[in-house]
């Protein structure tokens, strides 16, 4: 088709794929094979076992699937006297729980399973369904967790799409755990206690939210499905709201979003919809665009707390939320410091959800030290922008970016050969990627000279400085030895007449060492 002057390359160039794509695929699969293997296990015996005590086997699951290896009896002595020793008798239900869970006797193959085979049935589930093999997880020789292996997320995809709720409490990740213990023993680090609950889910065709299984539940206090609502007076209202904020007539859409909550609202008999929280985020960001702080905040913090309650706290909409309070918050005067905190906690729940490799946490930690910046913070700055160096960025311009910004809190602290050091780094990749002559590269070079100058300067003056301490250290240290051969020779004289009186010895003393210190 090409003709014969027609030719294709040898080989084609590849782009090398983000880390964090790699780190969330293997965790999803991961957890979609875990949900299926503890299944398999609920099924066992014909379903007796699981019907009897569902929570050992859950516990007994969870443990081997937060941990790299087993414990042996010595390590567990060991951790379970260092609990003693704090203080903590939590273990005690735990202890009764598992020993309860004992008397189904050694028919129970959650007593024997060990941590090994827990992830043998998951790599192998894993290939039979993804023909995937699993390289973050599973047990470890060493006893260390891989340096890309994410075992919150992990937890929390099992928990969520297993109907799993656990108990909010500090769990060990990444190391040592015990399961199957026939001695009585407690799960490590869930136990059976912290197993809270166990739903049932719902698959919903028509659901709103990411997930179509629901985890169902008895209780009315939960909020309604979040099923859609087929109300097309309803939903007109709410697709107006939403067209008229793109177009930037606020005014239309406050009124056409608080019409819209309403009507959800009657129809659902609660706040936690989709669809009202969606209203909430119109509004606080309508009235923000007015300029009308206040009341932008009471609806961005209306729009988080609706978020956390229905969606969960480490949830995606739980840093959108987050992350509009904080705009909304720094926009007005006296609230820049609430503002960063809710920041700061999108980053902690983004960094939670995606892993350290997320591509979008470098920038997140780059904007959170510009406004520790702006605070007048800058240790705490300093140490933002030093993660999101080491954090992959995908782009020059936002790696020297960071690199400028970094060395501008150096020079700030007074550090001016490690600013001259970034600004080097920086004006060098400019001068690669946009050449000498570009406006960027120009502005970086005169950064450069300026600290290359305050870094010359400072350099001399730390060396004076050191000089002149050289040179008070040696004056004091000849000072030392001269009052010494005085004492020495005053001490030979008193002892020679053997009549001076002690208080007179005192004074010449005291005369001398007042001399000492005005020299």
């Amino acid at each position: 088709a090409g003709g014969p002057s027609a030719s294709l390359p040898d080989s084609f160039p590849r782009f090398r794929m983000p880390p964090c794509w790699l780190d969330l695929i293997e965790c999803e699969i991961a957890a979609r094979a875990a949900k299926h293997v503890l299944s398999s296990y609920f099924e066992e015996a014909g379903g007796a076992l699981g019907a009897v005590n569902p929570a050992r086997i859950v516990a007994n699951f969870l443990s081997a699937l937060v941990s790299t290896a087993e414990e042996g009896a010595a390590d567990t002595e060991r951790r379970l006297g260092d609990q003693e020793n704090s203080g903590d008798d939590g273990d005690l239900v735990d202890m009764l729980a598992d020993l309860w869970g004992n008397a189904n006797g050694d028919n129970d193959p959650s007593s024997s399973r060990s941590h090994a085979d827990v992830w043998s049935d998951i790599a192998n589930e894993a290939g039979r369904r993804y023909c995937y093999t699993l390289s973050f997880y599973g047990p470890n020789e060493e006893g260390k967790p891989h340096e890309r292996a994410m075992y919150g997320p992990l937890l929390r995809r099992v928990c969520q799409r297993s109907g799993i709720r656990l108990v909010a409490n500090k769990y060990v990740f990444g190391e040592k755990c015990l399961v199957g213990s026939a001695s009585g023993a407690p799960s490590y680090p869930i136990a059976q206690s912290d197993i809270l609950d166990i739903l049932p889910l719902v698959k919903n065709a028509a659901s709103l939210g990411p997930e179509t299984f629901v985890p169902a539940s008895s209780t009315n206090n939960t909020g309604s499905s979040s099923l859609h609502l087929l109300l097309p007076d309803t939903n007109q209202v709410f697709d107006l709201a939403r067209s008229k904020l793109h177009a930037k007539e606020y005014d239309h859409a406050i009124i056409c979003a608080n019409e819209a909550a309403n009507l959800f609202q009657r129809v659902t008999d609660t706040p936690l919809h989709p669809k009202i929280i969606s209203c909430m985020k119109i509004l606080a960001v309508a009235h923000a665009q007015r300029h009308e702080v206040d009341v932008a905040a009471e609806y961005a913090a209306k729009y988080l707390t609706f978020t956390v309650q229905y969606h969960g706290f480490d949830s995606s909409e739980a840093v959108d939320a987050h992350t509009t309070l904080s705009d909304i918050l720094q926009s007005g005067q006296g609230r820049y410091e609430r503002g960063s905190k809710h920041c700061r906690a999108s980053q902690f729940i983004n960094e939670f959800l995606g892993g350290r490799n997320n591509s979008g946490l470098g920038l997140g930690y780059f904007q959170l030290g510009t406004q520790y910046i702006q605070l007048g913070r800058l240790e705490d700055a300093l140490a933002c922008l030093k993660v999101s160096s080491d954090r992959w960025h995908g782009d020059f311009m936002i790696d020297c970016l960071v690199d400028r910004q970094t060395a501008h809190v150096y020079s700030e602290l007074k550090q001016c050969k490690e600013a001259f050091e970034l600004e080097k780094n920086a004006h060098k990749v400019y001068s690669m990627y946009l050449g000498e002559n570009h406006e960027t590269t120009k502005s970086c070079k005169n950064s450069l000279l300026m600290f290359m100058k305050l870094a010359v300067q400072q350099g001399k003056e730390k060396l004076n400085g050191d000089k002149h301490r050289i040179k008070e250290s040696r004056a004091a240290a000849i000072a030392d030895q001269i009052t010494a051969d005085e004492d020495a020779a005053e001490l030979s004289r008193e002892n020679g007449a053997g009549t001076t009186d002690n208080s007179t010895k005192t004074q010449k003393r005291k005369k001398r060492q007042s001399k000492k210190k005005k020299k």
